[in-house]
């Protein structure tokens, strides 16, 4: 990924920041289906 530019640490750390939110919203998803023992969907 080229640097870009005093834009580019605020859009990185935007970036890394949304990703951190997907993954802990998508794992607290998943926990939530398992316990109530729902067939769990993988997202391809």
């Amino acid at each position: 990924m080229r640097p870009l530019g005093p834009a580019g640490l605020p859009l990185s750390l935007l970036y890394g920041l949304g990703t951190e939110l997907f993954r802990l919203g998508y794992e607290s998803g998943v926990l939530e289906r398992k316990s109530f023992g729902l067939p769990v969907l993988s997202v391809g």
